[in-house]
């Protein structure tokens, strides 16, 4: 037999199902202006007209106070926003995930009163649950006849473009019955490049195989140490001339300098969606594009000439990069790939024989993939493979996976990332005790 107590909580669980069930949810639709301010609004004008017809003269007074509150509810925000022009500028031009940087907004008021209320909403790299994340900054006045400024620190926790959309500035002042938004102007846009974690050491030159067209000697070019004295081309700079070589010889002499070839460097980055898991910033596609951040940068801080290729999108979608002009470049190139799950074709990509004959030819190869790539078959044993577990980045693994056992005695070029907390110390040791031996 049930106790009291029993009793009483079956039935407090019977009535909130029951005031909590959704009897006719087709009517969603025509009901949803019920569940804004102005729906409220609206019925208690209904009811104060309907109470002025049947019982007495006061419900009118009430009905036009509702529609007074009606009409100023719409009317000022929307004089509101048309009497403003805004602009949006960041002091940066570049930045990274989790780096803050600073944005000022400047709104001049053609109102003659004081504008209250005012949000600055729109994606700004920030994690979106609901609509509430999408309000950036609120402002509590802006002056009448007046050009104002206001500052503040945004911190962007997934790579792209700043801001992501365009972003809006929006009131609802003073009642909140609708609410009226005007674009803001974006003077320039930010480039939030991937996470990048420090690393010490580099692969030793002597592991690199130099192509035909490059030779481990010091050769004449354009910058470095003066290697010598030559007579002037037409082309040559006059900042170039050896005016004492000149004025010894009667003729234009310049000065030769040399510099040292670059080591060559293939990174080749798996893209593929059925290689990755997990979803966010956390998952295994922005880990991977964080590694490769990573590596490019150290790499290019000992002058590696970088060769970057993303595999597993498109063919339209083919992606090359290279440090040839400036590292910002090849990072900027990573910031603005397209986010996992764009493209969701499931086609395997496996290397062929040409490609893998011509990765070895090109010198020193990373290959930055999941345990789940299919390009690891039959890939040349000189290629060093960082290779995230992916288990741990799924996060909707169940049971958990634990971190994987690797005998590193087995997999001496590889490195191994086993989850989203221990990623970059993962990337960190790993590299220090494969590249510890050059600095």
């Amino acid at each position: 037999m049930k106790t009291l107590a029993e009793i009483s909580f079956g039935a407090k669980s019977f009535l909130n199902s029951l005031l909590n069930h959704n009897i006719l949810p087709i009517a969603d639709p025509l009901l949803s202006w019920l569940k804004q301010p102005v729906g409220w609004v609206v019925c208690a004008t209904i009811s104060s007209l309907m109470i002025g017809l049947c019982i007495g003269p006061q419900g009118f007074v009430l009905m036009w106070s509702f529609i007074s509150l009606l009409v100023i509810g719409f009317i000022w925000p929307w004089v509101s926003i048309q009497a403003i022009s805004s602009e949006l500028v960041f002091k940066e031009r570049r930045t990274s995930e989790g780096k803050e940087t600073l944005a000022i907004l400047k709104i001049k008021n053609r109102f003659p009163v004081f504008i209250h209320g005012l949000t600055v909403e729109g994606s700004f790299l920030q994690e979106i649950i609901d609509e509430e994340d999408l309000v950036v900054a609120g402002l509590e006045r802006v002056p009448g006849w007046s050009v104002s400024e206001f500052k503040w620190k945004l911190t962007p926790n997934k790579r792209g473009q700043l801001p992501a959309t365009p972003p809006k500035l929006v009131t609802g002042f003073p009642f909140g019955i609708i609410r009226c938004s005007k674009d803001l102007i974006v003077q320039n846009k930010v480039i939030v490049w991937p996470a990048s974690h420090s690393l010490q050491g580099k692969p030793k030159s002597s592991a690199y195989k130099l192509g035909a067209n490059e030779i481990a000697d010091l050769k004449p070019g354009k910058n470095g140490e003066t290697n010598g004295v030559r007579e002037f081309r037409q082309g040559d700079s006059f900042r170039d001339v050896h005016w004492a070589k000149t004025a010894q010889n009667s003729r234009l002499v310049v000065k030769e300098f040399q510099s040292t070839s670059h080591n060559s460097v293939h990174i080749i980055l798996d893209l593929s969606y059925s290689s990755h898991s997990g979803s966010g910033g956390q998952s295994s596609f922005e880990w991977a594009i964080r590694t490769t951040a990573s590596i490019c940068q150290q790499l290019d801080s000992h002058r590696f000439l970088i060769h970057l290729e993303c595999v597993g999108l498109p063919k339209s979608a083919s992606r090359f990069a290279s440090n040839a002009k400036e590292i910002s470049d090849l990072l900027d190139f990573l910031a603005l790939l397209p986010e996992f799950g764009f493209y969701q074709s499931k086609e395997k990509i496996i290397f062929s024989r040409s490609q893998k004959q011509s990765y070895s030819r090109a010198g020193f190869t990373f290959l930055v993939c999941t345990d789940r790539s299919f390009l690891q078959q039959g890939i040349s044993p000189e290629v060093k493979k960082i290779e995230i577990g992916c288990d741990l980045f799924d996060a909707e693994a169940s049971p958990p996976v634990g971190p994987r056992k690797i005998d590193t005695k087995d997999n001496p070029q590889s490195l191994f990332l086993n989850s989203p907390t221990t990623a970059a110390s993962d990337l960190y040791k790993g590299w220090k005790s494969q590249f510890s031996y050059e600095t």
